[in-house]
């Protein structure tokens, strides 16, 4: 019996070996297509890397934001293709071969509205900035509130203005008081006094337009040679991918013998101070185009395609010299707009204006119109501070953002003689502000902040091509993603102990996005 069973234990092993063998070797196949496995996935994440790596350098030196150099964008898969071979070669015995690669969903900085360019300088300024940042962009907001406040109210005077000219016009006795003779002495005087305001408002009246014939422009710049003279061209920018937009106010000129051309100027000033609605990536964004763009009075080194970039941001014209024109025209309408509103409401000059008015129309006989000229007289007075005001910012000084009586210059005995000699005129002092802050105050109310992403895009373009000739931001990716097939051999085309014949390769199938 002993001899009998003896042989149980190896005839069992000896039936049970090849299947051992087999689940060996299975798990063997396994996990070395699993290490393949990850082996092909580190060399598909360093490919992508690689190609990362090829960021425009100048772009980033100039403003800090990582896009593929566009040079590169053609070259994707080939060096991808090139790095997987050579990691995969180099790094293990496995016998791997990258059979496909193809790039998909590509995200350039034009797409989504400029939403790749607003995160990288969101991410860059906070590294910079801290969080008071939103605090010190509060007072131009509040200055801008004020601002569109008091262009309401002047452009309800002026409604009411044209309502007292209209009721004069249609007066059926306007012209027999016209032809009333003077039956006093009093009336003579009176009379003399009105032409003298008369000859005096003529003055007044023909500096205003030669100004304007000329731009305000070149009133407020004293020496308008050394305005720049660079222009870029319009083709391909990104910015041209957006609607056009209106023209700002001013763009036309300004007539100052209608109440409607006033009109005209406070509802256009209104338009450019909308609610204010900022979220912190546009506070970021005006601090970063603080530190890094070019504006008048701030040359910086280096080559350029405009000397006034940020004014290039408001004005959106390819020449730098209407670009400036349209900052000055906006400066001075939020000035006249501040000036007025504390002209019209100042005591002694709603007594002064009223006599002069009454003068004015009284030798006339359009006493109806008394209210409406004396609106305009208003205006006039401080359309000229405003001027004033523009010169001296222009200048770089600091003006206040709301006049006293202690801070008012003109009068309507010294207007022709300031307007004349551009000053003097009282700056600086608590609340003051000068053309940067102005500048700010522009961009901030802006009316589209996906429109200044794509202008401030076109500046970068435009700079970076004149080291990278043909640089374009539209071709430059911010992310890609990578579809790609890794072909491996087997161990065993024949599985042990089974028969049963397989493929002698498989496929490593990978996916994997890419981004700065």
């Amino acid at each position: 019996m002993f001899r009998e069973e003896s042989g149980q234990i190896t005839v069992y092993l000896a039936l049970i070996f090849f299947v051992s063998m087999g689940l060996a070797f299975c798990v063997l196949e396994g996990m070395r297509s699993y290490m393949e496995s990850t082996l092909a996935e580190d060399a598909f994440q360093g490919a992508g890397n690689y190609v990362l790596s090829y960021y425009d350098k100048a772009l980033y030196q100039n403003y800090h934001v990582f896009f593929m150099d566009p040079r590169e964008r053609g070259q994707i898969v080939s060096d991808g293709e090139s790095y997987v071979d050579d990691y995969l070669s180099e790094k293990s015995y496995f016998d791997l071969d990258c059979r496909e690669l193809a790039v998909t969903e590509e995200k350039t900085a034009v797409d989504e509205d400029g939403l790749y360019l607003k995160h990288q300088i969101r991410e860059w300024m906070k590294y910079r900035e801290s969080a008071r940042a939103r605090q010190k962009w509060r007072k131009l907001f509040e200055a801008s509130e004020k601002s569109r406040a008091e262009a309401e109210t002047i452009e309800k005077d002026m409604g009411e203005a044209q309502k007292a000219i209209d009721e004069a016009s249609s007066s059926e006795d306007s012209k027999e008081k016209e032809n009333l003779p003077v039956a006093s002495e009093a009336a003579k005087e009176q009379q003399a006094l009105s032409k003298r305001r008369g000859m005096q408002w003529k003055e007044i009246k023909d500096t205003f337009t030669q100004i304007m014939d000329a731009g305000i422009l070149f009133y407020v710049i004293d020496n308008t040679e050394e305005v720049s003279g660079l222009s870029i061209s319009s083709e391909a920018l990104p910015s041209g991918k957006k609607a056009s937009e209106k023209k700002g106010f001013l763009e036309g000129g300004l007539s100052f013998s209608s109440v409607e051309g006033w009109k005209n100027l406070l509802s256009s000033v209104k338009e450019e101070l909308p609610e204010i609605n900022l979220s912190v990536d546009d506070y970021y964004i005006l601090r970063y185009i603080s530190e890094y763009f070019r504006r008048y009075g701030n040359e910086k080194e280096g080559k350029s395609g405009l000397r006034y970039e940020t004014e290039y941001l408001i004005g959106g014209e390819v020449e730098d010299k209407e670009n400036l024109k349209a900052v000055a025209n906006r400066i001075f309408g939020l000035r006249f707009a501040s000036d007025y509103a504390y002209l019209s409401g100042d005591s002694e000059w709603k007594a002064t204006s009223a006599a002069i008015s009454g003068a004015l129309t009284g030798v006339l006989g359009f006493p109806q119109a008394q209210k409406a000229v004396q609106v305009l007289l208003t205006a006039s007075m401080s359309l000229g501070e405003a001027l004033l005001d523009v010169h001296a910012i222009f200048s770089g000084q600091k003006v206040p953002l709301y006049k006293s009586k202690d801070t008012w210059n003109v009068t309507f005995d010294n207007i022709a003689v300031l307007l004349k000699n551009k000053g003097p005129v009282k700056t600086g002092g608590k609340g003051s502000a000068g053309y940067e802050e102005y500048l700010n105050l522009l961009l901030a109310v802006g009316k589209s902040s996906e429109r200044r992403l794509f202008r401030m895009m076109d500046i970068m373009q435009v700079n970076t091509a004149l080291e990278e000739p043909g640089f374009l931001m539209e071709d430059s990716l911010f992310s890609f993603r990578w579809e790609g097939k890794i072909k491996s051999s087997r161990w065993f085309s024949v599985m042990p102990a089974t028969g049963v014949r397989g493929d002698q390769s498989f496929t490593i199938e990978l996916s994997r996005n890419y981004s700065y």
